[in-house]
């Protein structure tokens, strides 16, 4: 509505970005408006759009593509240029046709740090590759849409395999210099990557070997609990067995069996 209504008051859409920025946690929030060529922010209007600026050329791909939303890393200019997966997402009117594109931004450090943790924690590297193999997301963020599994020493090998769109998992495997990988990928269609997991196969049956030693431990101390409670149980019941067979019931002295 206030779009069609022509703009007339750039400080409402700039709250109803700010709120939804902070609403959500978002590291940034836009509009791009077809008609004034207006890129709005958070904090008012960044800049004007141009077919000749090459960092304007992610919306006119966009709206070329007739795609209702997509999902594209890039610098954010609102925020000093810092690394940015945009969620870009298709604004039209009751009869379909193209206004601007509205989304928001999240920011690649966040996502980076999530990621060292869960390697940290499970001895696996977690990356997120486009459906080129075109790595998206990664810790070092000198690969991010630098590199390709299609071109990576070793994955080069099994990345077809791997860029399959199916609902279950990839399971592969690829030899470097430092021995055997395992790797395993799966098809996200709601962003139209591939999420790929990889881990060294020593450290994977290290890991095997460590769950195998713990189950046989904890089932080793189960067994002599279950043993120790059974023994108790039965103890007390034969001693009061012996106690019902050998006393009278009424004066609790020994009867004429015992």
């Amino acid at each position: 509505d206030w779009v069609e209504e022509g703009e007339a008051d750039p400080g409402q859409i700039g709250q109803n970005l700010k709120k939804i920025k902070s609403e959500y946690g978002f590291f940034t929030t836009f509009f791009v408006s077809d008609k004034s060529n207006n890129y709005y922010y958070y904090d008012g209007i960044l800049k004007q759009i141009n077919p000749n600026d090459d960092h304007d050329g992610w919306y006119y791909k966009f709206k070329d593509s007739n795609l209702q939303y997509d999902l594209d890393v890039d610098t954010d200019e609102a925020s000093f240029n810092n690394l940015t997966i945009f969620i870009n997402y298709r604004l039209e009117d009751s009869e379909g046709n193209f206004l601007g594109v509205v989304g928001i931004g999240v920011n690649i450090d966040d996502i980076t740090t999530n990621l060292i943790d869960t390697e940290k924690r499970y001895g696996k590297r977690i990356y997120l590759i486009d459906e080129n193999g075109i790595i998206q997301v990664n810790t070092d963020k000198i690969e991010i849409e630098q590199e390709s599994i299609l071109n990576q020493k070793g994955i080069m090998d099994v990345a077809a395999k791997l860029m399959v769109k199916q609902a279950e998992p990839v399971d592969e495997s690829y030899v470097v210099e430092q021995g055997r990988i395992l790797v395993s990928s799966r098809y996200i269609p709601e962003m139209g990557w591939f999420i790929i997991i990889e881990q060294k196969e020593k450290t994977a049956f290290a890991q095997a070997r460590g769950n195998l030693i713990l189950t046989i431990a904890v089932g080793f101390i189960t067994t002599i609990l279950i043993v120790f409670l059974s023994s108790i149980t039965i103890n007390r019941y034969q001693t009061r067995l012996e106690l019902l067979a050998s006393t009278d019931a009424l004066t609790n002295t020994a009867n004429r069996r015992e």
